[in-house]
């Protein structure tokens, strides 16, 4: 009986602490956002199939993410939070598209998705925060 109320006892505090669920949904965010990064969002408007080979509505919050940051095996339809860096707006969207011409941490916005962020599409770009 003893070991019994040990046990529990142990068990108990690690739910407590969180080191129980070491996988659970908030430690995954909390990794996310350390590896959170930095660029110039720009919007575009998809025509059609984007390179994750699905169609892209052009009212969806979708983004199209640099090659250096694009892998279509495992970047398709992977969460993004997006934020603009000034004003702390912050939207969630899809990978559905790789963007060619973007260099670095910047990335292209489906124009709803640029919009909701606070940016104006007579002044691009609108640097973000993604993770």
């Amino acid at each position: 009986m003893t070991r019994f109320i040990a046990l529990a006892s142990v068990l108990g505090a690690l739910a407590v602490s969180g080191l129980a669920h070491p996988f659970s949904g908030d430690a995954v965010a909390r990794k996310r956002q350390l590896d959170h990064h930095i660029g110039n969002a720009t919007s575009y408007t998809p025509s059609g199939v984007g390179a994750c080979g699905v169609t892209i509505s052009p009212d969806q919050f979708a983004v199209a993410l640099a090659p250096d940051f694009f892998t279509a095996s495992s970047s398709c339809s992977e969460n993004l939070t997006v934020t603009n860096a000034n004003t702390g707006v912050t939207k969630y969207a899809l990978v559905l598209d790789e963007c060619d011409s973007c260099t670095g941490q910047n990335l292209e916005l489906t124009v709803p998705l640029y919009e909701a962020l606070g940016g104006s599409l007579s002044h691009e770009p609108l640097e973000v925060i993604w993770y």
